[in-house]
């Protein structure tokens, strides 16, 4: 370790252990277990519905701007050549 680092760690009496000790891979392995699942949550079963201006498929957008930012909608997988939009139901 480098000298700024262990007397940083000595100053707050923190364990000055090697990468390759026993009890920091203890500490690692549960850091990796307590993770947060940051897989995709949308739910699959949703069926997009066709675009009503091309007839093309549409993906579930979030509004950025406006009046409505935050909300959900569908719009066409085509933007910006097509530019259709749908509310989403329920």
């Amino acid at each position: 370790m480098s000298d700024p680092f262990e007397d940083f760690l000595r100053q707050r009496g923190l364990p000055q252990w090697g990468k390759d000790d026993p009890r920091a891979l203890q500490v690692r392995a549960r850091g990796k277990a307590q993770q947060r699942d940051r897989t995709d949550r949308t739910d699959r079963k949703i069926t997009p519905p066709a675009c009503p201006v091309c007839g093309g498929s549409m993906v579930l957008r979030t509004a950025q701007k406006g009046a409505k930012a935050g909300s959900r909608f569908w719009g066409c997988a085509g933007y910006p050549a097509c530019k259709g939009t749908r509310p989403v139901a329920g």
